[in-house]
């Protein structure tokens, strides 16, 4: 019994089943921590995840058999630290229980002195010549002396200690889901997150925990409650679940905000994602929403649709902007004796795709230029991606080949921060710069462009 225990938790272990959008699994998933270290160096767990079936499995002696090779090469002020490579292998007894939407889970652990650095992650499918891509500038915290808290770490399951190295917490295994999307069959998540009193407090301590989800539809908070945590003067972690069974389909943040005796406060927040089909018959009407809400969905329409006569005047009232939005979604109500509109519905699930897809520090992803173009014109014929080189900024050449004719879009990280911005397409209507390689992406001193 508990040999077939075991076999059944590895098998979570290597493999998370989850309720995704289905045509967002195509990507590598990565997520960062920061968790105080020792010294001047503070431990940085990188967390990714591919789609299992988006690699080749072929039959040998053990049952159908794939492979991927990892590599990551870190850099800083563009000279490489270091690189890291290994293998991480996949076996199934039988093919057809190789199951859609199913991920492969990995992680490392760097340990880094507090600073800015940038990541490029290569997973190469050993069987295939399919590789997935992505450069990620990443900051590490640095923890010093005073009150502070590590990143909060998102998790779709807690099994028993022991089973997998990687992802040990002492007395517990957590297992990362590196795209932070949740819902069905699992409508909650695992958090953790560890605290550092004061180098300079003594004994025991009290320290209050507020924490909250900030719904990004609708702007509304909603409070997961206060508890007091007493701990001497070492670190301490926190760990618990948050259910979601009353959110939507949407992007939100989950914050956590800690205040010590002497009132001094930390705080952290995580971006999650919601895919909640079951619920969509559920969703709040346009005539549920607040004023925040009102003014959110006019900004998300104007942004991403640009009506001509959406634009409502410096001094409407937030109810003539909700007669706005009513006007709005009732062009596109297939059933005007229902208040639920289908296509809005499709509307916020796409908004939500795009944010868990591009979303950055500064800006939703649907604000995005990636995340745009992806809104109105869906997945590229081909995606050529381009990491970060010595004498190049990492670039994305986006094709349509069905749109006018055959038509492309270039987008360039011209700061260096995982900020993508359109530098030119062959669209009609977008932005033409035939000169974008050796104006944005080519390192040349005063020519490189910000």
């Amino acid at each position: 019994m508990m040999e077939m225990m075991l076999k059944l938790f590895r098998s979570i272990v290597v493999i998370l089943i989850f309720a995704i959008y289905s045509n967002s699994i195509a990507e590598m998933e990565v997520n960062f921590y920061s968790f105080k270290g020792d010294k001047d160096k503070s431990f940085l767990e990188m967390h990714l995840s591919i789609p299992r079936t988006g690699i080749e499995h072929h039959l040998g002696e053990k049952g159908w058999y794939g492979a991927v090779r990892f590599r990551t090469e870190i850099s800083s002020d563009e000279t490489l630290l270091a690189a890291d490579e290994w293998l991480v292998e996949d076996y199934e007894e039988q093919i057809d229980d190789l199951i859609p939407n199913q991920l492969i889970v990995d992680g490392r652990t760097y340990k880094l002195p507090a600073g800015i650095y940038s990541f490029r992650i290569t997973a190469m499918d050993s069987l295939s010549d399919k590789t997935w891509k992505k450069s990620i500038e990443v900051e590490v915290d640095g923890f010093d002396e005073r009150f502070a808290m590590s990143d909060i770490e998102l998790a779709s399951y807690l099994l028993p200690p022991g089973l997998i190295e990687r992802f040990a917490r002492g007395d517990f295994t957590l297992i990362p889901l590196p795209g932070n999307t949740f819902g069905l069959p699992r409508p909650f998540f695992y958090y953790y997150f560890e605290v550092y009193p004061s180098e300079k407090t003594g004994g025991t301590s009290s320290f209050i925990v507020e924490r909250k989800i900030i719904d990004h539809s609708t702007n509304r908070v909603i409070d997961n409650g206060i508890d007091t945590l007493v701990s001497g003067p070492e670190r301490f972690a926190n760990l618990d679940s948050v259910s979601l069974n009353a959110l939507n389909t949407g992007t939100y943040s989950f914050l956590v905000e800690i205040t010590d005796e002497n009132e001094n406060t930390v705080e952290k927040s995580s971006v999650f994602y919601i895919h909640r089909p079951d619920l969509d018959g559920q969703e709040l009407t346009v005539f549920d929403l607040d004023s925040a809400g009102i003014e959110q969905e006019l900004q998300e329409i104007m942004f991403l649709m640009q009506p001509d006569n959406m634009k409502p005047s410096k001094n409407a009232t937030i109810e003539e902007k909700s007669l706005l939005l009513q006007e709005f979604w009732r062009k596109y109500d297939d059933d005007p004796s229902t208040a639920l509109v289908p296509m809005r519905k499709q509307f916020k699930a796409m908004i939500a795709d795009a944010d868990q897809r591009y979303n950055t520090s500064r800006r939703r992803g649907h604000q995005t230029d990636r995340g745009r173009i992806y809104f109105h014109y869906g997945d590229p014929d081909t995606k050529e991606i381009f990491p970060l080189e010595l004498n190049a900024k990492p670039y994305e050449v986006w094709s349509y080949d069905q749109l006018e004719g055959g038509v492309f879009f270039v987008f360039v990280d011209r700061s260096g921060r995982g900020e993508f911005s359109l530098a030119h397409s062959t669209k009609r209507g977008e932005i033409y710069h035939p000169t974008w390689n050796e104006d944005y992406i080519v390192r040349s001193g005063l020519r490189s462009r910000r």
